[in-house]
Parts: structure tokens; C-alpha cells; sequence
């Protein structure tokens, strides 16, 4: 595809009412969506056509979305889960939170919601998992100078 040489988005990069969206974050989300439908499709049916899955499951809550993400931490960390890195998104970004799933599964790490700046308990989830870095996901300069201020390296994805 041709550039416009006063362009300086790339191509697969859009404007919208002034903020440039990454279209490669949307492919990696078709992407996932479509593995995730094909590994559906390939479950062993029974006899009625009902798919036969057999996984273990564990309820995991909190009294609100920002504790459960603390919990299904927790739970991880307890399973011998550890990582250098934690994903951040802001508590109302629920969307956000569920996009950045393929990012934590491929960074080896949870995502955490977090208030602005993060409350003492989501910090002490975070160094439960081992995090010195941040990857906040959205949220703008608050959140990512609050988990600064916490001490620890971040990064931003916006």
C-alpha cells in the first residue's frame, strides 16, 4: 500500500477524533478469538451432540471486579505462579481487562484492575506475583504515575 508522504501514521494506523488506534491490538484479538473458535470446534461431541469437556473449575470472586482480579491473582501465585511483570488496566475498563488477556498469557503474568492511584492491597497482589514492572493498558498519565509512585517500572500501552 502507498504512504502519503505527509502521513506520519503508518498504514495500518487510524485517526479517530484525534487519537491514533493500532489496528495490530485488533488482530491479535481476531486472532485469538478465532483460536479459541477453532479450539471449540475440535471438542469430541457424545452421542446427543453435546460437546464432552472435562476441567477442573474453581470458583474464584471478590466483592467487587478490582478484588476479584486480586483473587484469580492470588490463586495463580499459589498455583506457582510468578512473574517480573503485571498487566494494569483501570477498574471501569472491563473491556479493556478482557483484551488484554492474550498480552498477560503471552507476557506469563495476571492482569490486575486497579484504581488511580492503586490501592495498598492491588500493590501487595502485584509484589505477591513477583511484578517490579507495570504494563498499564489505558488509564492515561494518573494511573501510570500512581504505579510509578508505588515503585514499580512502567510501561504504557494506550
Amino acid at each position: 500500500m502507498p504512504r502519503n508522504p505527509a502521513s506520519t501514521h503508518e498504514p495500518s494506523d487510524v485517526s479517530r477524533g484525534g487519537r491514533r488506534i493500532d489496528h495490530s491490538a485488533l488482530r491479535l484479538l481476531l486472532a485469538v478469538l478465532v483460536t479459541a473458535g477453532l479450539a471449540v470446534a475440535t471438542v469430541p461431541a457424545t452421542a446427543q451432540g453435546e460437546p464432552q469437556v472435562d476441567l477442573p473449575a474453581t470458583r474464584l470472586a471478590g466483592a467487587d471486579r478490582v478484588a476479584t482480579a486480586e483473587v484469580v491473582a492470588r490463586a495463580w501465585v499459589d498455583g506457582g505462579g510468578r512473574s517480573t511483570t503485571v498487566v494494569v488496566v483501570p477498574r471501569t475498563a472491563t473491556g479493556v481487562a478482557l483484551s488484554t488477556a492474550g498480552l498477560a498469557g503471552r507476557l506469563g503474568t495476571v492482569t490486575l484492575l486497579s484504581d488511580q492511584p492503586p490501592s495498598a492491597s492491588t500493590v501487595e497482589v502485584a509484589r505477591a506475583v513477583g511484578a517490579s514492572q507495570a504494563v498499564v493498558v489505558g488509564g492515561g498519565a494518573t494511573l501510570q504515575e500512581g504505579w510509578a509512585a508505588a515503585g514499580f517500572t512502567v510501561s504504557a500501552i494506550e
